[in-house]
């Protein structure tokens, strides 16, 4: 996410307020994902997945992680990872440096 939110710059020169906003949202994962309301619990866990850093873990480690989201979890961190690795090339292929 960290990556993904960083790429940005390349298109971006004031990527600041962006990055606190990053830091809002990811301090909502402080606290466990059941915590929240259903719908904020599946935007936290899979459109912006600050659960899977925090929650899903610990779920594994006390062993109270559903096997759905077992399931779920490393293909949602494999899309993730892909979709954050073509962003990272697509934006460095179109990137021209100040001196050019």
């Amino acid at each position: 996410m960290w990556l993904a939110l960083s790429t940005t710059a390349f298109r971006f020169v004031k990527t600041q307020n962006a990055n606190e906003l990053f830091g809002g949202v990811f301090g909502a994962a402080r606290f466990p994902v059941t915590a929240f309301p259903v719908p904020i619990r599946t935007f936290l866990t899979f459109v912006l997945p600050v659960a899977f850093v925090t929650t899903v873990p610990a779920q594994a480690m006390t062993d109270t992680l559903t096997p759905g989201l077992a399931l779920a979890s490393p293909l949602v961190a494999a899309l993730l990872f892909t979709l954050t690795r073509l962003f990272w090339r697509k934006a460095v292929a179109s990137h021209t440096s100040a001196s050019s």
